[in-house]
């Protein structure tokens, strides 16, 4: 499957990886290139993930994964992985 990011989810992960690379050099690198593969295992061709628990996301039906203490909140289309927003997880409590 593809994984295409809308330009929240992109801005989101530009941000995350400039932080990352603020608090050490070279760890940006480090970051985006285990979040993307990381996040590559979860695109699986037929596999139904459940709808989002959190309201907002929920109630516009993103489906939704963790890694760390990102929420990935995502759709899947056709051969597409589609991701919506990248969220802190502790801020949707």
């Amino acid at each position: 499957m593809n994984i295409l990011f809308l330009p929240e989810a992109e801005e989101a992960l530009f941000e995350i990886t400039l932080m990352n690379e603020e608090n050490e050099a070279g760890s940006g690198e480090i970051f985006i290139n285990d979040f993307l593969q990381r996040l590559s295992s979860f695109t699986i061709k037929g596999f139904d993930y459940a709808i989002c628990p959190y309201p907002p996301l929920e109630s516009m039906k993103f489906q939704s994964i963790a890694i760390d203490d990102w929420v990935i909140a995502f759709l899947q289309q056709d051969e597409d992985f589609v991701v919506h927003y990248i969220l802190y997880q502790p801020g949707l409590r």
